[in-house]
């Protein structure tokens, strides 16, 4: 790997973009799935007492609960696992400013801990201080599944006080995975589709082609299918779709 694929990420104002989308989620509630959830029973995260983030019986709903739970926790082990790992890395790329070789070389490797373990402190700390509440006051409740193309999703209902939204999983592998695309891909995805636009012709450019077309592109029309409202995510799809499916 490139000694530089290995800096550590930059600062909080970079992780704004992200914590916002995931708050500005919640005052869209409006634009939310209009399909009924299951009717799963409602938690609200507890103080976490432990530095392992067990994860029973993995359903969408407990998927994102243990995903809070460890932000918390600071488990990097565990989230590694409950996050789906392309979508994570091409979006921490951007956020930060990695480059092409350097987003390529972690998509092999997969990211350092040490990296994950510092994103996700950072974004903790970024969602108290730019949103102004706590993870610990999000409740989660029921999920619906739905698929686009071949790919397999759920909408997870969550909920503060009185605004509520959905976040998104995906299917991996026979595994339920948080999926930051799908979630929060939406406010990215004019710089998603500058950086497909830039790619070289490269291994490097082919490696995050390929992630483009197995992850990225689905998640983001997952998240449409939960905004169709969303016009300017509709143009950079169709833009990102034919750089990628001409």
């Amino acid at each position: 790997m490139p000694a530089g694929a290995c800096r550590r990420f930059t600062s909080l104002t970079r992780m704004r973009v992200i914590v916002m989308a995931l708050w500005v989620t919640f005052a869209a509630a409006g634009c939310a799935a209009t399909e009924e959830l299951t009717s799963t029973p409602t938690s609200t995260m507890p103080p976490s007492t432990t530095t392992t983030t067990a994860v029973p019986e993995a359903t969408p709903q407990t998927i994102v609960n243990a995903w809070i739970k460890a932000i918390v926790a600071q488990d990097a082990a565990a989230l590694s696992g409950l996050v789906e790992p392309g979508g994570f890395v091409v979006l921490a790329g951007i956020e930060n400013g990695y480059s092409e070789a350097e987003i390529a070389a972690l998509l092999e490797t997969g990211m350092p801990p040490d990296l994950v373990r510092q994103y996700w402190n950072t974004f903790h700390r970024g969602f108290t201080e730019v949103a102004g509440i706590s993870l610990r006051a999000i409740k989660i409740g029921g999920f619906v599944e739905f698929t686009v193309g071949a790919e397999t999703f759920a909408m997870v209902s969550v909920t503060r006080e009185d605004a509520a939204t959905a976040w998104i999983t995906s299917l991996q592998d026979g595994d339920w995975r948080f999926d930051l695309v799908a979630s929060f891909g939406s406010a990215f995805s004019g710089q998603l589709r500058r950086l497909v636009s830039e790619l070289s012709d490269g291994p490097a450019g082919d490696r995050i082609r390929a992630t483009f077309r197995e992850v990225v592109l689905p998640g983001l029309r997952a998240a449409f299918r939960q905004n169709p409202a969303n016009t300017a995510l509709a143009s950079e799809l169709e833009r990102l779709t034919l750089l990628l499916e001409p």
